[in-house]
This record gives C-alpha cells, sequence and structure tokens, in this order.
C-alpha cells in the first residue's frame, strides 16, 4: 500500500498552519508577544518538568533593551521608526 494519500494531507495541513502562524505574527505583533509570554509562563511553572521549562525559556520573548523601553517603543516594530 502506497503511504503518500495519507502523508500529504497531513503536509498540507501542516504548510497551512504554519503559513496561519505567520500571518498572525506579522499582522498581530502585540497579540503574538502576549500568546508567547502567556505559553512560556504556563511552561515555566515549578511542577513542570525540565523538557517543559527548556522549551519556555526558548519560548519566552527577549527583553526589550533600556533605551527602547524608556522611549515607549516596544519590540513589535510595527512602526516605521523602530525599523
Amino acid at each position: 500500500m502506497n503511504a503518500w494519500p495519507l502523508i500529504e494531507p497531513l503536509l498540507v495541513a501542516l504548510v497551512v498552519l504554519l503559513s496561519a502562524l505567520q500571518a498572525l505574527r506579522r499582522l498581530w505583533p502585540a497579540g503574538w508577544t502576549r500568546a508567547r509570554r502567556g505559553c512560556a509562563r504556563w511552561l515555566l511553572r515549578s511542577d513542570r518538568p525540565a523538557w517543559l521549562a527548556r522549551i519556555g525559556r526558548r519560548l519566552s520573548p527577549a527583553p526589550i533593551p533600556a533605551a527602547r523601553a524608556a522611549s515607549g517603543c516596544g519590540p513589535c516594530r510595527g512602526c516605521d521608526s523602530g525599523r
């Protein structure tokens, strides 16, 4: 039996999911950052295993540099002045 008819829909669904996540990241940067922070906070709880904590540390957004935080500009790069 050929496995391709079973694998192809899964690959298409994966590509669509990744495309939707990329569009969400580009079109809604503040929401994307909030979602990442929420997921990282959930993964970094003390009752989670070490491998989940590693994923949470990798998922957590980078801290905002002090100079940018003082100016009120965030990491979303949604405005022309941040580029």
